[in-house]
């Protein structure tokens, strides 16, 4: 496989590429929820987002091609094979943008084992029980901030952990 590193991906080359996976692999890290890129408007993002299957990447990029988002200081842009994009949270702007290497290693074999769900509401639950023992937080209950938190922590985590188990480093 050759990989043109002179250029970042455009929708139309990020549906080509993933088109050609089998679409029921589950990846540790990918995309999926297609927004209004908050750094260029005009330009297209994802959500980041844990053990997802890389038919549901595509179906996201496919659901964004032809459709409208606002801007976020006003203004409607319309999404096309041609539009750059990123991963980023809704409402940020990030170094993320989607080129042939980030999306090859988005989709490569990783060491990276997938994380279970169990482990996810474990860690946020230890990490809302410590904020509200701490006084960081008023509400004892795990949000949705805290799940990607903990998301964010093991995905750190695992690549230590795989290698710890191999006896290598990562």
């Amino acid at each position: 496989m050759t990989i043109d590193y002179g250029r970042y991906l455009t929708l139309g080359g990020i549906i080509e590429r993933l088109e050609k996976e089998d679409q029921d692999r589950v990846l540790p890290f990918g995309f999926d929820e297609p927004h209004s890129y908050r750094g260029h408007y005009e330009q297209l993002a994802f959500e980041p987002a844990w053990n997802i299957r890389i038919g549901d990447m595509l179906a996201a990029a496919r659901s964004a091609l032809g459709a409208t988002f606002p801007g976020w200081k006003g203004g409607d842009y319309t999404m096309s094979t041609h539009t750059d994009c990123w991963i980023a949270n809704e409402g940020t702007d990030s170094d993320n943008r989607i080129g042939p290497v980030l999306l090859e290693l988005l989709l490569a074999p990783s060491p990276w084992t997938l994380i279970p769900d169990e482990a996810v509401e474990a860690v946020a639950a230890a990490m809302t029980l410590y904020d509200y023992e701490n006084g960081v937080s008023d509400h004892p209950g795990v949000s949705d901030d805290d799940r990607g938190k903990a998301r964010r922590v093991l995905g750190v985590a695992a690549p230590f952990i795989a290698a710890g188990t191999r006896g290598d480093t990562p």
